[in-house]
């Protein structure tokens, strides 16, 4: 059950490291490749998907959300009502060992427990923190059903959201760059991008207002 093997180790480690400046020359190299093939693998190389239980188990190891889960009996569940097409956001970037804020932690519930079921709230992305790192994890729609299955995925490239707002943008930039052909915003990491700055741009929107 456990797929914290030398190879993951070293992956998460070497992700860790991976700085903005990186990241932007790579796929600024990566773009002008017949295809974008490269382009396409490397970006789907920053990220990994889980199976749901080992999602689950990820989302119990938080303190917060286990003790939710008991005192509200409430239950995790991999299943999401299709309300407005599909859907991808960023939930919270938490270490384990630090509490969530209570708003997070409400968001947080009504995505992945039984909560959702009660509502008319969309599914959602949420970025953890494993032993190696925070990780991101993603759920989105996978069907056209009245209720789908939701995808997670890690990704260990903690540096990449950990920047200015201006950095964000520059990496968003470079995504778009690549063409409207391009599969970037199909990888994980690049709709978790944009989902970042979408997030970033619509609290300074706020502070504006």
């Amino acid at each position: 059950r456990d797929i914290q093997a030398s190879w993951y180790k070293q992956w998460v480690t070497e992700l860790n490291q991976l700085i903005p400046l990186h990241f932007i020359q790579y796929v600024s190299v990566l773009t002008v490749a017949d295809h974008q093939d490269a382009l396409y693998q490397f970006l789907s190389s920053l990220t990994m998907e889980l199976s749901w239980w080992q999602a689950e188990e990820r989302l119990r190891s938080i303190p917060d959300v286990r003790k939710v889960l008991e005192q509200e009996e409430l239950g995790l569940s991999e299943w999401a009502p299709l309300i407005g097409g599909k859907c991808f956001r960023i939930l919270f970037h938490q270490p384990l060992s630090s509490p969530l804020s209570q708003t997070d932690l409400e968001i947080c519930m009504d995505h992945i427990s039984t909560n959702k079921f009660a509502s008319t709230r969309e599914a959602a992305v949420g970025r953890i923190c494993s032993d190696f790192g925070k990780l991101v994890v993603q759920k989105a729609f996978c069907s056209d059903k009245a209720c789908s299955r939701a995808t997670f995925s890690i990704s260990p490239c903690i540096k990449l959201f950990d920047e200015s707002n201006a950095t964000v943008a520059l990496m968003l930039k470079v995504l778009l760059d690549a063409g409207q052909e391009s599969k970037c915003f199909n990888t994980v990491i690049g709709r978790a991008i944009l989902a970042e700055t979408a997030r970033r741009t619509s609290r300074g929107h706020l502070l504006d207002t």
